[in-house]
């Protein structure tokens, strides 16, 4: 199953103004050819496709006669270039077919620099940009938001002289997902007080860092509530902390990622859908356990992420203590049913 990028929506939006060049940049292997494929297979009228790699191509687009670039693109109104760089005097070509043909032009570059310098005077007022990141891209700027922002934030913030403590702080709430947390542990592991765990713990959640989950009681003695959870607002972030950023079949912490991931989507989705909702986790001192607990209008239901297909044990005594409850176990075929 594919979630489909932000900019895809954005990208159609701009093609529906007609007559002039969406401009897409991004490194090799970022996605611009797929995502590309992606909007023109929805769309009734197929492109006329070119790629710059190509030498026949190279050679096809060298002229600046109109007649000649009329008869080549003939009475397509959608024209799709990929490594549009590669083709000499690009910029001066396209604003020859938008401006004469009354033409729609998607052009991709995996050379922000060079496609940039080609077609920025010649298409002024005729071009709408969108940029893509590669993988590398995005570990790098992780990375420096851990390196430099976050510390420059930490320090800003109620005058906290020891950022360094908040960071390991964080890493060792990173290994922890999906886990309740002790504080008193915390503390050790730290060399400081718990209150000052407190007070840290308090402060990341303000700056939007995590998140946590306390334990849903309502009737049963054995239910554990005054524990917490805790969880990254940005799952990106806490791959950075821990140096990690394998694909996921490959990951130990696939299953507590998923978790992570997908309270934070469902949370996005209540917020964005103006659902008032109390969330949390269910567990009991004999080790029942549900991920997340969500009572909504006095409903509650319940959601088990399970990243692996394996056959999940329902806790029965949530069901027969909650009489009224849903169930739903979340996996990889079904998750976009609640995030969406």
């Amino acid at each position: 199953m594919i979630i489909e990028r932000t900019v895809k929506q954005q990208i159609k939006k701009a093609l529906d103004l007609g007559q002039l060049v969406i401009v897409i940049y991004g490194p090799r292997q970022s996605g611009k050819t797929t995502l590309i494929k992606s909007i023109t297979d929805e769309m009734s009228v197929q492109p006329f496709s070119r790629n710059g790699d190509d030498l026949f191509t190279q050679k096809e687009f060298s002229t600046w006669e109109l007649s000649a670039l009329k008869s080549i693109i003939g009475d397509n109104k959608l024209i799709v270039i990929d490594e549009a760089q590669r083709i000499a005097n690009i910029g001066i070509i396209l604003k020859l077919l938008v401006d004469n043909l009354s033409v729609t032009i998607i052009a991709s570059g995996s050379s922000s620099f060079d496609l940039a310098n080609k077609i920025n005077e010649p298409l002024t007022g005729r071009s709408q940009v969108f940029q893509l990141t590669s993988k590398e891209e995005k570990e790098n700027y992780l990375y420096n938001l851990l390196n430099n922002y976050l510390y420059k934030d930490i320090l800003n913030f109620e005058n906290i002289k020891k950022p360094k403590v908040v960071v390991d702080l964080l890493s060792l709430l990173a290994l922890q997902i999906g886990k309740e947390v002790s504080v008193a542990e915390l503390a050790q592991n730290l060399a400081i007080s718990q209150k000052t765990v407190e007070i840290y713990l308090g402060l990341l959640e303000k700056m939007f860092v995590i998140f946590n989950l306390r334990g849903f009681s309502r009737n049963l003695r054995k239910e554990i509530y005054k524990t917490s959870k805790y969880y990254f607002l940005d799952v990106g972030l806490r791959n950075a902390l821990i140096r990690n950023f394998n694909p996921l079949d490959i990951r130990q912490d696939k299953g507590e990622l998923f978790e992570n991931w997908f309270i934070v989507e469902r949370m996005k989705f209540l917020n964005n859908n103006n659902h008032r909702a109390n969330l949390y986790f269910w567990r009991t001192y004999d080790q029942q356990e549900i991920d997340l607990i969500e009572e909504k209008e006095g409903v509650i239901t319940g959601f088990e992420c399970k990243w692996s297909k394996n056959k999940v044990k329902i806790p029965q005594e949530f069901l027969d203590t909650y009489k009224n409850a849903k169930y739903q176990i979340i996996n990889q075929e079904n998750y976009l049913d609640f995030i969406t």
